[in-house]
């Protein structure tokens, strides 16, 4: 799993020159059909909420008048536990059927 995006080009790099073993080179967005992820959105951080709930605090972004310029993607104002268990459950299944 690429995390951060642009390491997906060299990990599958990585991968061609490892072709007796099985790699698969996946960015999280590439398990869900029609999801193209984002950077510090709605995707990432309703992802947050539920793995890493302690790390996540919306209430942060209250106030601040730049509390979107590093964002790309949905407002993650809008970010739920119930998209990101949604996310994190599409992704497992299809992870499940790529190492079957």
């Amino acid at each position: 799993m690429a995390g951060h995006y642009p390491n997906a080009d060299i990990a599958k790099l990585v991968a061609l020159k490892h072709k007796d073993t099985k790699i698969i080179v996946v960015k999280e967005p590439e398990l869900i059909e029609g999801e193209t992820g984002d950077h510090a959105g709605k995707w990432e951080t309703s992802l947050l909420l539920v793995l890493f709930p302690k790390l996540v605090d919306l209430m942060l972004m209250d106030g601040k008048e730049d509390r979107l310029s590093a964002v790309e993607g949905d407002d993650p104002a809008n970010s739920t536990v119930e998209y990101g268990n949604e996310l994190l459950k599409k992704m497992i299944s299809r992870i499940v059927k790529l190492l079957r």
